[in-house]
C-alpha cells in the first residue's frame, strides 16, 4: 500500500481476488460500472497531487448520499433515479421532475450568524428578525434553485413530465423548492389542469420571450369500483399496462443533415463517412479555440489538433495522422481568408448552437435538431448564421443552411438573419 500508487493497488487487487467473479446475479452490470467508476474516481483524485489510500478512503467516507450517484448505463427495462445534482452533464430520452413544490431547506434557524454579512461585518439574527443579510441569504438562495431547476428541465432530449401535489387544487411551493422560482404564470398551469375537464387535453403556456407552448395533461386513469387492484385486471385477469409507450404527434428526426439526405458519400477529407465527419468535427473546434496556437509551429499545431478530440473519436479512425493533418490545412486555409477574418472581427461569436425546430414534410409535422456551425452577433443587432465545409459544394448544404437561418430566426425574433456557406480551400 505504501510502495505503489493507489490506483494500480486497486488494479492489482482486483485481479489477485478475482473481483469479477463475485460480481453475479441481476445487477451485475450496474455494479460492473459502479465499479469502473470508483476506478476512475481514485485515479482523477491521485493526479491531481499527492494522494495516500488512507487520504482517499477517507474522502470517499466523507462524501454524503447523494453526492456520488450510481454510474449511468442504459436503461433496459429500468427508470434511473437521481438528484437534480447528480443528473449534471447528462441527457435522457424523457425525464420526469418530480415533488416541484416540496420545501428542500425547512425553516429558517432560530438563531442565524452569518461571518462576513454586510461591508464584510459578521452579523447575528435572533428569533423572527428578518436582517438584511437573511434577504441576502434568501436572494443567493434562489439564485443556486433557478440553476438547479435550469439542470433538471434541460435534462429531457424528447419529453418532459413536470408534477407537483397540489393543497386544495393549488400549488402551495415550499420553501427552497424548484416550484417556488417558477414563474407565477407557469404555476398556474396546474391550478388550470386540475380544473379542467376531461375534454381537454392540453394546455396553453406563453413565457416571457413572448413563444406559446402546448402542455399535454397527464391525468390519473379512472377508477372503477372501490377495488383499485380489481381495475388493473383484464376480464382474463391479466393485468392492464398502463405505462406503454405514448404516441407521439411529431416524429422526431436525429439530425437536420440526415433528413436533407446530405450523406453524398466521402469527400477529399477522410477516405469514408466516419473521417469526414470527426474532420468536420475537428475543424470546428479549431475555429472555436481562435488563435490558441497561432504563432505555433506546424508540430504543435497537429498535437494541439489532436488532442482536440476525444479518445473515443481517435479510436474510430484508422488513418488518425491524415485526418487531422487534412483538418489542420483546412483550418489555416479557412483562418487565413480575409473575408472569414472580417466575419469573425468586432462581433461576438457563438459556436455550436444546438436548436430544435418543428417543420413539415408532406403534410405532416417533423421535428428537427440540428448544431449551427457559428452565429455572429453583429454591432447592429443583425444575425449571421456561418455553416463551414470541408467537401465539394453539394445542393443539401443550400437547404441546411436555409433551415439553420429559419431556426435563427425563431431564436432571434424581429432581428435581420443572414447566412452564409464557406468552404476551405
Amino acid at each position: 500500500m505504501d510502495r505503489i500508487p493507489p490506483a494500480d493497488l486497486i488494479e492489482q487487487l482486483l485481479s489477485a481476488s478475482a473481483y469479477a467473479y463475485e460480481l453475479r446475479g441481476p445487477r451485475r452490470q450496474q455494479a460492473w460500472e459502479n465499479l469502473k467508476k470508483m476506478r476512475g474516481l481514485i485515479r482523477r483524485i491521485q493526479n491531481r497531487g499527492y494522494a495516500t489510500l488512507t487520504r482517499i478512503a477517507d474522502h470517499i467516507d466523507s462524501l454524503t448520499p447523494g453526492d456520488e450517484s450510481n454510474a449511468v448505463i442504459e436503461a433496459l427495462d429500468a427508470v434511473n433515479l437521481m438528484t437534480v445534482h447528480a443528473s449534471k452533464g447528462l441527457e435522457f430520452p424523457v425525464v420526469f421532475v418530480v415533488n416541484l413544490a416540496r420545501g428542500a431547506t425547512g425553516p429558517p434557524d432560530p438563531i442565524r450568524v452569518v461571518a462576513d454579512g454586510e461591508g464584510g461585518l459578521p452579523a447575528v439574527s435572533i428569533g423572527p428578525f428578518v436582517s438584511e443579510t437573511d434577504e441576502a441569504e434568501r436572494d443567493r438562495e434562489k439564485h443556486e434553485t433557478r440553476r438547479l431547476l435550469y439542470v433538471a428541465l434541460t435534462r429531457a432530449r424528447d419529453r418532459l413530465y413536470v408534477s407537483t401535489v397540489l393543497k386544495d387544487r393549488s400549488l402551495v411551493a415550499g420553501r427552497g423548492s424548484l416550484a417556488e422560482v417558477l414563474p407565477d404564470s407557469f404555476k398556474n398551469l396546474f391550478n388550470h389542469a386540475a380544473t379542467a375537464f376531461e375534454e381537454c387535453g392540453f394546455i396553453g403556456w406563453t413565457g416571457t420571450s413572448g413563444h406559446s407552448y402546448d402542455w399535454r395533461i397527464c391525468r390519473v386513469p379512472a377508477v372503477r369500483g372501490e377495488n383499485v387492484n380489481q381495475d388493473l385486471l383484464k376480464p382474463t385477469g391479466e393485468r392492464v399496462d398502463r405505462f406503454g409507450p405514448i404516441a407521439d404527434e411529431l416524429p422526431v428526426r436525429r439530425s437536420v443533415t440526415d433528413w436533407l439526405g446530405a450523406a453524398d458519400g466521402p469527400t477529399r477529407i477522410g477516405e469514408g463517412r466516419k473521417p469526414y465527419d470527426t474532420a468536420g468535427i475537428l475543424i470546428h473546434r479549431l475555429l472555436q479555440s481562435g488563435d490558441a496556437v497561432r504563432n505555433a509551429d506546424q508540430r504543435a499545431e497537429l498535437e494541439w489538433a489532436r488532442g482536440l478530440l476525444t479518445a473515443s473519436e481517435r479510436a474510430t479512425i484508422e488513418d488518425l495522422d491524415s485526418v487531422v493533418a487534412d483538418a489542420v490545412a483546412a483550418w489555416r486555409s479557412l483562418r487565413a481568408r480575409k473575408d472569414v477574418a472580417a466575419l469573425m472581427a468586432g462581433a461576438r461569436l457563438l459556436h455550436e448552437v444546438p436548436f430544435s425546430m418543428a417543420v413539415r414534410q408532406d403534410g405532416q409535422p417533423v421535428v428537427l435538431r440540428g448544431v449551427i456551425d457559428c452565429l455572429v452577433q453583429k454591432n447592429d443587432g443583425s444575425i449571421l448564421v456561418v455553416e463551414f465545409k470541408t467537401g465539394r459544394p453539394l445542393p443539401s448544404h443550400q437547404r441546411q443552411l436555409d433551415l439553420y437561418v429559419e431556426a435563427a430566426t425563431a431564436i432571434y425574433p424581429g432581428s435581420r438573419i443572414e447566412g452564409r456557406l464557406v468552404y476551405a480551400d
